[in-house]
Order: C-alpha cells, then structure tokens, then sequence
C-alpha cells in the first residue's frame, strides 16, 4: 500500500468534507435542514477522532460503523435539501452525487472483506449497491438536453465501472490484481462523478427561467 499517498489522500479528503460541512450548515435553508447538518457535525467529530488515531482491528471496525453513521446522517440532509428545492435538476444533481458514494462504499467494503473486519451485512450491501448504481447509471445517461460534457463524462465512466464491476466478483486472496482494480478504478469513478455532479448543477441553472426584463417608468 502506498502509505504516504493514502495519508496525503486522507488529509485532503478531511479538509474538503470539513469545508463542505461548514457551507451545507450555513447554506441550510430551514432549521431542520440545519438541525440534520448539526447532527451530522457531532457524527463526523466521532468519526474523525478514531480516524486520527494508529489503526488496528478494533479500530477498523469502528471506523466502518461510523462511517456508515455519517453516511446515514449525510443522505439524510442531501434528500432533505432536494425535497426543499422541489426541482428535477436538485434530483440529478442528488443522482450523481449518490453514485460517488456509492463506488466509494462498494470499494470500502470489498477492502473490509479482504481485511477480514467486514460484518455479515457486507455482501448483501455491495451487491445492492452495484445495483443501485448500474440501475442510476442508467438513468444519467438518459437525461434530455444533456451538455457535451456531461455525455462525455458519462461515457468515460461506463468502462471504469465494467472494470470496477467484474473485480468485485473477485475476491482478493484469489486475485490480488483485483484489489488494486478496485481501488484505482472506485478513485476514477468518484473523480468522473465529482465533475458530472458540478455540471448537472450548472445544467439545472440554465433550466431556470430567467427574471422579466425590468420595463423603465415612464417620464
């Protein structure tokens, strides 16, 4: 494992989640909103505690359980934010953002398997999982009036997804390349899947429709 590089990915993943926890907080647009987002601070405090700390079994285990809690508490809030603004765009962009999770927590738990620190829920989860994400892929890659970009993207994930895909039926002691697979591959997908998540947002401000031009008073 390339330790200094995981660590380096560490980090910039704690500052990023930090900052976007802090914006989703002052953004939230109603008190419950915030309330979820607050919830999700103290989550997030417990898990980083234990993330800080040298891993060993124990550890790892509890670094699945609450990671699964932050994920729960997070979910909760992006839903809650996409039924206040009532619109297809915030579906898409909700869409996307989930599938990032989701190749992120497949690879997650094939990794736990490997490790042995897996629960007996672990399969039926990633199975599940690469479900929801096929079933989604899908339905991006149906989105009228779609930009280049967007279709681009989307056509970039679908090989890193087959691949990502035939390595989870894999397992690791039987095929070591199928580790690094599926970590390099899960890392593409998240990447791809960060940018289409920017533009389906952009995609759903040019949908709004514009304010009325201002008429002048007259003299």
């Amino acid at each position: 494992m390339d330790t200094p590089h995981t660590q380096q990915s560490l980090t910039a993943a704690t500052a990023q989640f930090e900052r976007q926890l802090t914006d989703l907080t002052a953004y939230a647009p109603t008190p419950a909103i915030r309330a979820l987002y607050q919830e999700l601070a103290r989550a997030w405090a417990q898990y980083r505690s234990v993330l800080s700390q040298p891993p060993t079994p124990e550890r790892s285990k509890e670094v699945l359980a609450l990671s699964e809690l932050t994920l729960k508490i997070a979910q909760q809030g992006v839903d809650a934010l996409e039924k206040h603004s009532a619109s297809h765009s915030g579906h898409l962009v909700n869409l996307a953002g989930r599938q990032r999770m989701l190749s992120q927590r497949m690879a997650k738990l094939y990794h736990a398997q490997t490790l042995g620190i897996a629960d007996s829920n672990s399969a039926a989860q990633i199975a599940q999982d690469r479900q929801e994400f096929t079933n989604a892929l899908t339905t991006l890659d149906q989105v009228p009036n779609a930009s280049e970009k967007i279709t681009a993207g989307l056509r970039l994930i679908g090989p890193q997804w087959m691949f990502f895909n035939n390595a989870l039926d894999k397992p690791a002691h039987n095929d070591p390349k199928a580790s690094t697979t599926v970590a390099t591959t899960s890392e593409r997908i998240f990447e791809q899947l960060d940018a289409l998540t920017g533009e389906f947002a952009k995609l759903g401000a040019q949908a709004q429709p514009k304010p009325p031009a201002k008429v002048p008073a007259k003299p």
